[in-house]
């Protein structure tokens, strides 16, 4: 659409002709032009200057019908001020590249809102980004003892786990692959079942306890710190603790993952002194971890 053109530039004088070829020119205009209640355009309205802009009032409405495109150009920008809102409907679709950014936060609300790809679509992440959770998250790792490598004098697998030499000799089993760097282990539960047989509770209990080191080239290899002391089972009484029923010995130690240069194990202790036996088996270890913040490959 061509812009309008004053149909007399220099101006109207008094007793000048208004000719036929004007009139036609303002009336041509004028079936071009938009009225105050509405009117198509055929062609292409452009906003030249810098300052021009189309301002839509407070709770006026742009539509695009079935089939409309809206186009922006290379280097345009969109921009929601406060308080904005983007509705998109059923079956909506976003192609080609495009860039959120500014320090807001973009949200997708509505318990059947999804983003998602179709085939061969995507989410790509740039160098060193990652998906945050808005609140810590927490999760659980089961380990199996039957099968898991230990490191320790008398003790044995089996198929049900792991069993005990009832002596002072400790077990280490290495927990490899913690998750998420920065997470807390925040407790270890044993689960366990004391053979049966017991004449009377033995002189020293169960106990258990994370253990680190940090290992790095050019020093001499230490030894494993106990993160804190050892935590002991408390039995119930003789009964309970006869009775063939699985126990558990639960460790707090609330321990912050730094998988760069540390590694962990827990270190384990039988029953042992008087009225110990061996043969108690150790089934597995639950990790419990929380305060998970982001979801960064670590």
């Amino acid at each position: 659409m061509a812009d309008f053109a004053r149909v007399n530039p220099a101006g109207w004088a008094k007793n000048q002709t208004f000719t036929s070829a004007q009139a036609n020119t303002l009336d041509i205009d004028h079936s071009n032009s938009l009225n105050r209640t509405g009117g198509n355009i055929t062609g292409t309205v452009t906003v030249k200057t810098s300052g021009g802009k189309i301002v839509f009032a407070t709770a006026s409405t742009n539509t695009y019908q079935s089939g409309s495109t809206a186009t922006w150009q290379a280097g345009s920008i969109l921009t929601l001020q406060s308080g904005c809102v983007f509705t998109s409907a059923t079956a909506s679709s976003f192609t080609g590249p495009a860039t959120l950014k500014g320090g807001v936060t973009h949200l997708l609300s509505g318990a059947s809102t999804l983003l998602k790809t179709t085939a061969g679509g995507r989410f790509q992440l740039g160098d060193n980004d990652y998906p945050t959770f808005s609140a810590t998250r927490a999760i659980n790792k089961t380990i199996d003892l039957a099968s898991t490598p230990f490191f320790g004098t008398g003790w044995s697998n089996v198929v049900d786990g792991l069993t005990g030499p009832a002596t002072t000799n400790d077990v280490i089993i290495a927990l490899p692959h913690l998750p998420h760097q920065g997470a807390r282990l925040a407790q270890i539960d044993i689960m366990f079942t004391p053979i049966g047989g017991h004449a009377g509770l033995p002189a020293v209990n169960i106990a258990a306890a994370i253990t680190t080191r940090q290992i790095a080239a050019g020093v001499i290899l230490p030894t494993r710190a106990l993160y804190t002391s050892m935590a002991a089972y408390a039995p119930v009484g003789l009964a309970d603790y006869n009775n063939g029923q699985v126990k558990t010995l639960s460790v707090f130690q609330a321990t912050v993952i730094d998988n760069t240069i540390t590694q962990y194990a827990l270190r384990l202790t039988d029953e042992s002194g008087v009225n110990a036996l061996a043969g108690n088996v150790f089934h597995q270890i639950i990790l419990y971890f929380d305060t998970i913040s982001d979801m960064r490959f670590q």
